[in-house]
């Protein structure tokens, strides 16, 4: 009997906006926080970018539990892009789209026959992060975090191409 309790616990909230539109399982004691983690998760668009609604209000406190504010199961969620994000627009979607062509390298492997070589590759990266050390962060602290885990991740990938190679 336990067990359908814990079983009514969990809900399933529809996150719809900004081109995405997914389900995901939480419990009502989880936070505004945990709901934008998810998100983030799901979409790769950092908590401080989300302007959630839902029953017709802003999920603002992120401290706030989705039973205190009133969520139940299968309550629809609007996504939409916060001040924050209007300001940083260009620069998230710049270091986005870079991030996406490293994911892109990453995923087409660097072993085959067919692929480029060590030092194609490297020059790739090295053009990517000079792309990504152009962006101007206009001092946001987001965009920075993001830059710099993209260049990381760069590096990272750049290292292991040439190592394989050898």
């Amino acid at each position: 009997m336990v067990m359908a309790a814990v079983n009514n616990d969990k809900i399933t909230l529809k996150v719809v906006g900004l081109g995405h539109n997914f389900t995901f399982e939480t419990t009502r004691e989880d936070t505004v926080a945990d709901v934008k983690a998810a998100v983030e998760h799901y979409t790769s668009l950092p908590s401080v970018y989300q302007k959630i609604l839902a029953r017709g209000k802003k999920l603002n406190d992120d401290n706030a539990s989705l039973s205190s504010m009133g969520i139940q199961n299968r309550t629809r969620m609007m996504l939409l892009p916060s001040d924050v994000y209007n300001e940083d627009r260009a620069g998230f979607e710049t270091i986005k789209r870079l991030s996406d062509e490293i994911d892109k390298m990453i995923s087409s492997g660097n072993a085959t026959e067919n692929s480029p070589t060590s030092f194609a590759i490297h020059e790739q990266i090295t053009q990517i992060c000079c792309k990504l050390d152009e962006i101007d962060t206009h001092g946001s602290e987001t965009l920075r975090n993001l830059r710099k885990k993209a260049i990381l991740k760069a590096e990272a990938f750049d290292q292991s191409s040439s190592s394989s190679s050898y």
